[in-house]
């Protein structure tokens, strides 16, 4: 599964040393990722991956990666959101701590006598 993530985020940052890990070989990697997993959890109910999923998978990947695809549109979203409410955060953090400074300021310079007035 790192190396789905690997793919995908050597794709977003746009690594220029990226030309063997690229958004066409996620198929591959998903397909990988799916025969390791059925390896590592085999159950008696659990079959290896036929030719069948195999290239349904591959299809549900490509679907995937269209903007038009609604799994896509959801993900997107849901990034968005996520991205969304970090920044809040940040913003409301980077808020609370300057107004902290801002109050540190003030109180000090009460105490040295020149915020009397």
């Amino acid at each position: 599964m790192s190396r789905v993530w690997t793919l995908l985020r050597a794709e977003i940052a746009g690594e220029p040393d990226a030309s063997d890990t690229k958004l066409i070989n996620l198929a591959d990697e998903v397909i990988r990722a799916r025969k390791q997993a059925t390896a590592t959890h085999s159950t008696p109910a659990s079959s290896p991956l036929s030719k069948e999923d195999e290239v349904t998978l591959r299809a549900a990947v490509d679907r995937t990666l269209r903007p038009e695809d609604p799994v896509y549109k959801l993900l997107q979203r849901r990034l968005l959101t996520e991205l969304f409410n970090v920044l809040v955060k940040r913003r409301q953090r980077d808020a609370v701590q300057d107004c902290g400074r801002r109050r540190w300021a003030h109180d000090s310079t009460d105490r040295e006598g020149w915020g009397a007035g």
